[in-house]
């Protein structure tokens, strides 16, 4: 092999620079002309940016686990989500269950039940989205199967990344010991039915907000004048869900919810539970939101579209769905203005 040439000793540079300076000047030489691009050479151009993702397996569950898996998982006679809606007369069009920031990165959340439930298995799902939206923090806090408290029971959950897939199981809702041969089983299922890159695409980052904390996005809401200086944050019921965390984690969606504490305080002795939901670049589901039926849309300052949705199950109460042309908020309060006007400083806050 070749030996590097070794580098000059201050000596010889010296005597160098001497005998340089002994010599003629050398004639100048004309300087290179820089280069000119080719007529036929184009700028690369810049990818135009992600408004619509593409969900895995194109939002097909059947997909992610087979009948054998699902017979193997929860016996016979078990039921899709279809099915089950279908049994409990649940209609997905409502307003709280269009809403699907998971779906703004490509996500997919399946959902499957028994056809009567055992040892507290009431259900369990499969949720699969691109690892690089999803934070390392929550993979690894969820790399080894572990249960959490819900507001009506607890459910138990194993986080894993394949490939460029990262993929959850979860199994609820009324266990407390996490039924780790299932939670293996259902991701060894899953992930033999992944195609590598996994065929899922998140929506572009650009304009997404900067997720605040809910108590400093009420604070600068300034929810204290309506909600008293008292009023609350947190859930009303319940805690933040895993899946609300890694949302939260990976600068996806927020949910907040406060609640009135001493009605003496507030302008009008009223007392209010608002909810508030950000989610970062869900302006490809506006149609979808804007079509819910007797939607109607009203005026807010700050968005580029905004709509009011009755609840189908208690008329006196609406949702408030707002977007700045590419995130969306939801707001819900059994009070049209103060809809309104919290929609108006939420976005007066994000910016």
């Amino acid at each position: 092999m070749p030996r590097a040439p070794r580098p000059l000793s201050l000596a010889a540079v010296v005597a160098a620079a001497l005998l340089i300076t002994g010599c003629a000047s050398a004639a100048p030489t004309a300087s290179s002309p820089s280069p000119t691009p080719s007529p036929t050479q184009s700028p690369t151009p810049t990818p135009e940016p992600v408004l619509t993702p593409t969900v895995a397996f194109d939002g097909d569950c059947s997909q992610l686990l087979s009948d054998s898996d699902l017979d193997g998982f929860l016996g016979d006679g078990w039921l899709t989500q279809e099915e089950s809606d279908e049994r409990w007369d649940i209609d997905r069009r409502h307003p709280a269950f269009i809403f699907n920031p998971l779906g703004t990165i490509g996500g997919l959340e399946c959902w499957w039940y028994p056809a009567e439930a055992e040892d507290g298995l009431q259900q369990l799902s499969v949720t699969v989205a691109p690892a690089a939206e999803v934070p390392a923090s929550f993979t690894n806090a969820f790399s080894e199967p572990r249960c959490e408290g819900n507001y009506d029971g607890s459910s138990c959950y194993l986080a894993r990344t394949m490939g460029d897939a990262w993929l959850m199981a979860t199994v609820g809702n009324l266990i407390e010991e996490p039924p780790v041969d299932l939670l293996e089983g259902m991701l060894d299922a899953a992930g033999a039915r992944l195609s590598q890159p996994l065929d899922a695409v998140a929506v572009s980052h650009d304009g997404w907000w900067t997720l605040p904390t809910c108590e400093d996005f009420g604070v600068e809401m300034g929810l204290g004048e309506q909600l008293g200086d008292g009023y609350v944050t947190g859930f009303w019921e319940g805690t933040e869900s895993p899946e609300q965390i890694m949302l939260r984690e990976g600068g996806i969606a927020l949910s907040c919810e406060w609640s009135t504490g001493d009605v003496s305080t507030t302008p009008d002795g009223e007392f209010r539970t608002p909810s508030l939901d950000i989610a970062n670049g869900a302006h490809w589901q506006w149609a979808d939101l804007a079509a819910l039926d007797g939607a109607e849309e009203v005026a807010v300052e700050g968005a580029e579209s905004a709509v009011l949705v009755p609840d189908p199950e208690r008329p006196s109460v609406q949702r408030l769905f707002a977007t700045d042309g590419t995130n969306v908020i939801q707001a819900n309060v059994a009070d049209a203005d103060f809809l309104v006007l919290i929609a108006e400083r939420a976005f007066a806050a994000l910016g």
